[in-house]
């Protein structure tokens, strides 16, 4: 039986024991020891017990997250073959040898449904417990250490002084160069030593997403000063045409965009621990599209939402229908209002 086999065998039998023979003492797993590891793996297994369960039942499957960096990466849930609750593990693994082991909050069980969209099983979720709060039981390789010294080059490269003013020139290469290593930082970003740079490759990623929606919401600021408000079918084709424009600047927290601090006109405070200021011209267009689509697209949002309580529970295991909730255009074409040219229809 290989490392991966037995590995397997033993997580649906819920034996500790085994599992601490069979895994390599010299691995992390998910950035701790092993016997740290096994000691909160073994409080999921009490749990499992006391919900009345002998054995577990696994599904293969993986994270199902776009902004992660285990994206795509396989894994296993395990369910109570009584309970029906699970944990989940993305599985960095060989054809014989298990790597690592890694929780996952936004597990998809192969070829069946998308867990975290499913109300009912978000509650039947065990979680893993590291103790993040604690850097004692994080084992800090030399892989941890090269990532350090990568966050110190960045911020060197971005931070100006004890107050730092942005335009789009300073961060949007900045953001491109360090994507993939921010990624890449997820599952340790907790860290003082990390988490100053996490964070603010956080916010930048965000601006930027509105630096590159400038023009284009400059063009839909300009087609919404020519049309009638008042005329349903006119601002409907409008919305419908800007809907994916909307989706992709909604991260970004306009009210931190719209309060201008007096230290420089022009400049906003983005973060207040770093004291990092940006310059909004860089995309004020993008801000102002956001708030005007907001502003008059959430009512006819809520006009044409029709969906009971009822229905939205039974799309939970069907992922793209569930998506299609917070669409629109999907919305209108429910009800029928969009013709085959796509045309916007109010009888």
């Amino acid at each position: 039986m290989t490392e991966k086999e037995a590995f397997l065998y033993y997580m649906e039998r819920m034996d500790i024991e085994m599992l601490d023979l069979i895994l390599d003492d010299g691995r992390t797993y998910h950035n701790v020891d092993k016997g740290e590891f096994l000691k909160k793996l073994q409080d999921v297994f009490n749990d499992f017990k006391k919900a009345g369960d002998s054995a577990l039942k696994i599904y293969k499957g993986g994270c199902s997250s776009n902004h992660c960096c285990m994206n795509l990466s396989v894994g296993y849930a395990f369910f109570g073959n009584n309970s029906g609750h699970y944990v989940d593990f993305i599985v960095d693994e060989t054809d014989t040898a298990i790597i690592d082991i890694r929780f996952c909050y936004s597990f998809k069980i192969d070829s069946v449904y998308n867990i975290i969209e499913d109300k009912a099983f978000q509650e039947k979720m065990f979680c893993l417990k590291l103790p993040w709060e604690d850097e004692n039981n994080y084992v800090k390789t030399e892989d941890y250490f090269f990532r350090k010294r990568i966050c110190k080059q960045a911020m060197d490269e971005i931070m100006t002084g004890a107050i730092t003013f942005l335009t789009k020139e300073n961060y949007v290469e900045w953001v491109s160069k360090y994507n993939l290593f921010h990624w890449r930082l997820y599952s340790v970003s907790e860290y003082v030593e990390l988490v100053e740079f996490f964070q603010l490759y956080l916010d930048l990623r965000y601006i930027n997403g509105y630096v590159k929606g400038e023009k284009e919401s400059e063009i839909a600021l300009n087609e919404f000063a020519t049309i009638n408000t008042d005329n349903e079918k006119e601002l409907l084709e409008w919305l419908l045409k800007y809907e994916d424009l909307s989706d992709d600047l909604i991260s970004v927290r306009i009210e931190c965009l719209c309060q201008e601090d007096i230290i420089k006109p022009g400049y906003y405070l983005l973060q207040e621990t770093l004291a990092v200021y940006i310059l909004t011209n860089d995309f004020i267009n993008a801000v102002n599209f956001k708030k005007v689509y907001d502003k008059y697209g959430s009512p006819l949002y809520d006009k044409y939402f029709t969906i009971c309580e009822a229905e939205i529970y039974n799309l939970s295991d069907h992922s793209e229908e569930w998506g299609n909730l917070s669409s629109l255009k999907n919305l209108l074409k429910k009800r029928g209002m969009i013709d085959e040219n796509g045309n916007v229809v109010i009888e």
